[in-house]
């Protein structure tokens, strides 16, 4: 975070039940597919932009965007495949529980897709539109140190004299 603007990168992981999917469209020319594996694990790699829209007490509303490339694991045959890009806007609520731990619920809409190639130079496009709700705990690593002083029960961020002019913080980060 930079005042009110967020920059970032990041890796996650998710794990993939593969259903039997069947066509939306030419479904009687096609067919069904069902995948040898039941399941996958997909990556991403991203990069995230946003920032703060609001804050009313101790609730923060952010806007953000993610974009980056998936990765679809062991189900899918990467040498057919020709994937794009992934978006992904999402409107995080935030509830600031102290000056490092924060819970979050962020609701998301997604695009993606990739092309796979059928044999014979049939190329199939594959859209992959999703929304998300996702809920969870952030932490901020605290960018004072915790005073030196076992004995002091200050608990705000503050300064000694005979330490020098550096600050610190009295209270352990998770309160």
């Amino acid at each position: 975070d930079i005042t009110r603007f967020r920059i970032g990168a990041g890796i996650s992981a998710e794990y993939h039940k593969l259903p039997l999917m069947t066509p939306n469209l030419q479904s009687s020319s096609l067919g069904s597919f069902q995948s040898e594996k039941s399941a996958s694990f997909f990556t991403r790699w991203y990069a995230m932009f946003g920032g703060k829209l609001y804050q009313f007490g101790d609730f923060h509303y952010y806007i953000d965007f993610n974009v980056g490339s998936m990765g679809y694991g062991a189900a899918f045959d990467k040498s057919l495949m020709q994937k794009g890009l992934f978006f992904n806007l999402g409107a995080p609520v935030e509830y600031e529980m102290s000056e490092y731990f924060r819970l979050f619920v962020r609701p998301t809409l997604e695009f993606k897709n990739y092309t796979i190639n059928l044999g014979d130079n049939y190329p199939l496009n594959v859209s992959q539109p999703a929304f998300y709700l996702q809920m969870g705990l952030r932490y901020n690593i605290p960018d004072t140190p915790r005073c030196p002083i076992k004995s002091c029960n200050t608990q705000l961020k503050h300064q000694h004299k005979h330490l020098g002019s550096r600050e610190y913080r009295g209270q352990p980060f998770y309160k």
